[in-house]
């Protein structure tokens, strides 16, 4: 007889009928494979019924704002399983999953100074995202190429970024907001605070860090090189920043932009407030990053008082100990950027070991 004619062997014939009869374990194991569901034996039964979807452990980690989520299930041994969620899971399990984790998240902001974009705070938020993977990280980009202009205007639109980036990667909320600003990005960042789309997250943040930012603008500043500059900018570019930064756009000091935002309420809010600034650095004036009287103020009978008074307003409205850091960098090389103190400036977003030991000695602040 031919081979479809031939009667089935006493073992394939055997095979046949537990695959065919669901009440078998090969059948039911053969009916999973079929339906594309998971494969399930009695061995693997015998060590007790898996727990079910709504009592697993699940966290969820996104990096940079990414749109795929990661969850980590605990199975019945305790062993975690990495999954990756692509939004189409089982009904009431995604919605759990994201709950648990969502509210528990932390979101650092990065700003960049005058003339910057957001890849000058890589490298900082590389070293923070090392220390916490499950942090949320945003590198601002919405002022790149605006710097010229108007620090209010810079403070909204980073307003606008901050709160999209929450709409978009939190849709169930967050635990903390920080902050790490370098230059005038510290100057944008409070701006931003004062800004009404800010208001329902004040009570979230959590850390400051501005990274030698002129808070009380270029007043007392002992570079004779970079006040030139600044007045050549200023009437090559005509840029507004440098204006406001230097305080000569009005010619009533209280109605300068920089005075008028040492009025605003912002720092108050957060849990801790760090202050770096450099001696070295010649770019953004020493008391100025610091917001700390200058010797100067106290004698000078022109604008004394409206220094004095500007750091009295960041100041006295803070509910607990202002932090500040003095960074000594080591510079062997000699060029003009060394002279005329822009190297310390830069060092503060391209030093490696001064970074590693801001994230790592200081890492509670970012918890």
């Amino acid at each position: 007889p031919s081979v479809k004619d031939r009667p089935p062997s006493s073992s394939a014939a055997s095979k046949f009928r537990a695959e065919t009869d669901p009440t078998s374990a090969w059948g039911r194991r053969t009916e999973a494979k079929r339906g594309g569901g998971e494969e399930e034996e009695e061995g693997e039964r015998s060590k007790g019924p898996l727990p079910s979807r709504s009592s697993s452990n699940v966290s969820n980690s996104s990096i940079n704002g990414g749109s795929a989520r990661h969850h980590t299930k605990r199975n019945s041994l305790g062993m975690a399983d990495l999954a990756e969620e692509d939004g189409e899971d089982g009904e009431g399990g995604a919605a759990i999953g994201e709950e648990e984790g969502e509210e528990n998240k932390h979101i650092i902001v990065f700003v960049h100074g005058y003339q910057g974009n957001s890849w000058d705070m890589r490298l900082f938020k590389n070293h923070l995202a090392l220390i916490f993977p499950d942090h949320l990280f945003l590198l601002s980009s919405n002022n790149e190429g605006h710097t010229e202009g108007d620090i209010g205007e810079m403070g909204g639109r980073l307003a606008s970024e901050i709160v999209e980036f929450i709409v978009e990667n939190c849709p169930l909320g967050f635990k903390k907001l920080s902050i790490v600003a370098h230059s005038l990005g510290g100057l944008i960042a409070r701006a931003a605070l004062a800004k009404k789309e800010m208001e329902p997250y004040l009570s979230r943040l959590h850390t400051f860090m501005s990274l030698a930012s002129p808070h009380c603008g270029y007043m007392y500043s002992k570079n004779t090189v970079l006040e030139t500059g600044i007045w050549v900018l200023k009437k090559w570019s005509k840029s507004l920043c440098l204006t406001q930064l230097s305080m000569t756009d009005d010619p009533n000091p209280e109605k300068c932009f920089v005075y008028k935002l040492s009025k605003q309420r912002g720092l108050e809010h957060f849990q801790n407030c760090l202050l770096l600034a450099s001696q070295q650095d010649y770019y953004s004036p020493f008391h100025s990053s610091r917001i700390e009287l200058h010797h100067d103020a106290l004698r000078s009978q022109k604008h004394g008082k409206i220094y004095t008074s500007m750091v009295q307003n960041l100041l006295k409205p803070l509910k607990r100990p202002i932090r500040r850091y003095n960074v000594s960098f080591v510079n062997k090389k000699t060029n003009l950027d060394s002279i005329i103190g822009r190297t310390a400036h830069i060092l503060f977003l391209d030093n490696h070991l001064y970074m590693v030991m801001v994230c790592h000695v200081y890492k509670s602040l970012f918890e």
